[in-house]
């Protein structure tokens, strides 16, 4: 799959990588690094770690990683860009999964972010993944909303900001 090594991303692949041989020999894991150090790049570099993972057949290609981009201006070629990577790797077999974001917004909200496409995960083919947290409830730094969360999943921290599970604290507000 295609991953993001900044961050949490690179965690996940390593402990994925020590355990692979004995619980799923047949599979490989491909990291391609689309942003810097800091955490940013471009649109372009995405666009063509997507088209790699279709050249290359790849089942899945894994995001964590996002931006908003609006509908409307100079922006359309950024959208247009990564939608054709998308297609093209969506008709070369994989299946594209992105990260909705960690703004802890309603991207179904028409009021708020109606001007906005948080890419890649509201393209379409796309996989957007919301977060849950510790109670297995929507995580509260997580973005979400009706028709634009496919799957959700643990994500973050499965503790809360006390670090001790289940201690009943709530956590601290987002803003």
């Amino acid at each position: 799959g295609v991953a993001n090594v900044h961050g949490g991303v690179i965690h996940i692949a390593d402990s994925t990588l020590a355990t692979l041989p004995d619980r799923a020999p047949d599979v490989n894991l491909v990291a391609l690094k689309v942003l810097g150090d800091a955490g940013s790049g471009s649109f372009l570099a995405i666009a063509a770690a997507i088209v790699y993972a279709g050249n290359h057949k790849f089942d899945i290609a894994s995001m964590s990683l996002g931006a908003f981009v609006p509908h409307t201006g100079g922006s359309q070629a950024v959208l247009t860009l990564l939608q054709r990577a998308i297609n093209y790797a969506r008709e070369n077999g994989v299946l594209p999964i992105s990260s909705l974001g960690n703004e802890g917004f309603d991207l179904s909200d028409g009021d708020f972010v109606r001007d906005f496409v948080k890419v890649p995960a509201e393209l379409a083919g796309v996989v957007g993944v919301a977060a849950t947290g510790f109670r297995n409830e929507k995580a509260f730094y997580s973005n979400y909303g009706v028709g634009k969360t496919d799957v959700s999943a643990p994500g973050g921290s499965t503790r809360n900001y006390t670090g001790v599970p289940g201690s009943g604290a709530p956590p601290p507000p987002y803003f």
